[in-house]
């Protein structure tokens, strides 16, 4: 290596302790090849800093630069604010506010935002999270946007019951106890689909799977095609006489779990 005359350098490091800059290339590589008369790198650099009220500048680095033999160098150096919802608790109070809590301890980060009716449910899926209230609005708010600033899914006339996402279609549906479903458009807040009923919906969950979505009525639950709206399946329990009131697919998609008043089955992912 210390004959070395021409080398080429392309790494990611993901989370050293430091950024790589001109004195640790120049320590760690440019000391040990004094042969060495071309070197092209791309070096990319991610740590995760947490809270650090320090940050460093491409200034900073560029200048470690300067006092090497390195020329016709440049440095890119960006800061993401992420939240991270892994560690938080959400809870929604009777002053009518949301607020982030730390898990499992339960410490008080913050109030995020205030409404003017109680909170009736949550979802959170990435950095978004959605609200639905008493009043019948849902809220979603991106966590990553230090505006906190709110955006609504309207239509239905009474307190929302439950909320799912399908992320990779960008859809959000909604169940409330004016005993409908709607289906909105994520990005545009737009009414897609809008399913009614006698009876009101407790929950309702989306297959990413077979991109269905599942909607319990009484004791029977319905799958529909989320490509085309149209019912492609139903499970009934036909000993069953009480209604549904919890369905929700297993973290590994392969069973469906449907409660009711006092028992809950299990099943194997329903075929078409």
């Amino acid at each position: 290596m210390s004959s070395l005359e021409e080398l080429t350098l392309y790494i990611c490091i993901i989370n050293r302790f430091t950024f790589v800059d001109g004195t640790h290339l120049h320590n760690k590589i440019l000391i040990y090849m004094p042969q060495l008369h071309t070197f092209n790198f791309c070096i990319s650099t991610k740590k995760d800093i947490g809270d650090a009220t320090y940050r460093i500048s491409n200034y900073d680095i560029q200048r470690t630069i300067i006092n090497t033999d390195l020329y016709q160098t440049a440095c890119i150096l960006d800061y993401f604010d992420t939240f991270k919802t892994d560690d938080c608790l959400f809870i929604g109070t009777n002053q009518n506010e949301l607020q982030i809590r730390s898990f499992p301890y339960a410490d008080i980060f913050q109030s995020i935002v205030h409404f003017n009716q109680p909170v009736s449910t949550l979802y959170i899926s990435q950095s978004l999270l959605f609200i639905g209230r008493r009043d019948s609005h849902v809220a979603m708010i991106n966590l990553n946007d230090d505006s906190k600033s709110k955006k609504y899914f309207i239509g239905h006339q009474f307190a929302i019951l439950a909320l799912n996402v399908h992320e990779e279609n960008n859809l959000l549906a909604l169940s409330s106890i004016d005993g409908s479903v709607r289906v909105f458009s994520i990005d545009t807040q737009r009414l897609i689909k809008h399913y009614k009923s006698a009876k009101s919906f407790d929950q309702i969950a989306f297959d990413v799977i077979e991109d269905l979505l599942a909607i319990p009525v009484q004791n029977s639950t319905f799958f529909y095609d989320i490509t085309n709206w149209k019912i492609e399946k139903v499970y009934q329990q036909y000993s069953m006489k009480q209604f549904i009131n919890l369905i929700k697919y297993a973290s590994n998609k392969n069973y469906f779990i449907i409660t009711y008043d006092n028992q809950l089955n299990t099943v194997h992912r329903i075929k078409r």
